[in-house]
C-alpha cells in the first residue's frame, strides 16, 4: 500500500514541479503537448509485460502508472478525457 501511495504522490509532486517550472507549448510535430508528455514520461518506467522480477507485494506496473493518472484532474484535462471514462472517473481518490 505505501508503494501505491508513493506512487501518486509523487507523480502529484513531479506535476506541480512541471507546472512550475514547464514550457507548456507543443514539441515540433509531435501530437502531444509537453504537458501530455510529461504524463506519458511518467509512465516509461512501468512499461514492461512483467516479469520474476516483479514483486508479488506490489500492484501490477500497468496500475502503477493507471491509477494516480486517473486520480489526477490534470491528466483528464491535458488529454480531454470525456467525464464517466477509465481515467477520468466521477469518483477520485486524493491524499490531500
Amino acid at each position: 500500500m505505501s508503494e501505491n501511495i508513493a506512487d501518486f504522490s509523487g507523480t502529484v509532486s513531479a506535476h506541480q514541479a512541471f507546472l512550475g517550472h514547464g514550457d507548456r507549448t507543443t514539441l515540433g510535430d509531435l501530437k502531444y503537448d509537453a504537458e501530455q508528455l510529461f504524463f506519458v514520461a511518467s509512465c516509461l518506467k512501468w512499461c514492461s509485460e512483467g516479469s520474476a522480477l516483479q514483486p508479488k507485494k506490489y500492484a501490477s506496473w500497468a496500475d502503477r502508472c493507471n491509477v494516480p493518472l486517473r486520480n489526477v484532474e490534470a491528466f483528464a484535462e491535458a488529454f480531454q478525457c470525456p467525464a464517466g471514462v477509465e481515467m477520468h472517473p466521477e469518483l477520485r481518490c486524493t491524499f490531500w
